[in-house]
């Protein structure tokens, strides 16, 4: 609904890839480290959290939160998400060492419908 909080969640999370290089076995390890919304209607915002839902929040719905967005008008808007991963990688069960940079990718984008939500009074016919 227009003007309350929008919930977004991420689902990016920390996974790891395993090979071979050279003969040898390689882990590589995606941390995600920033999270880059476009929430469709000319606002973007950078977070570092993920987003998580009202209820894993222990918060109340429609309650703002660092990765809600509050939507001006009914339409339909298009979320898009890019987010940034932390790269590592490690041969042979040895430490994890860290790539210089970050990686990003692109989420699959989401559509939103904010509608307006009115009373509508009944009058039944007996």
């Amino acid at each position: 609904m227009p003007r309350l909080p929008t919930n977004m969640v991420a689902l990016a999370t920390r996974h790891r890839e395993r090979g071979e290089l050279l003969g040898w076995p390689v882990d590589v390890r995606f941390t995600p480290v920033a999270y880059h919304w476009d929430f469709g209607d000319g606002t973007r915002r950078t977070t570092r959290d993920p987003g998580a839902t009202w209820s894993d929040r222990g918060a109340a719905q429609f309650s703002a939160t660092s990765t809600s967005h509050r939507y001006r008008a009914p339409g339909r808007y298009r979320v898009r998400l890019r987010v940034d991963y932390r790269v590592e990688f490690r041969f042979d069960g040895e430490s994890f060492a860290d790539i210089d940079g970050t990686l990003s990718r692109n989420a699959p984008s989401q559509w939103v419908d904010v509608l307006t939500v009115s009373p509508l009074l009944f009058r039944g016919t007996d």
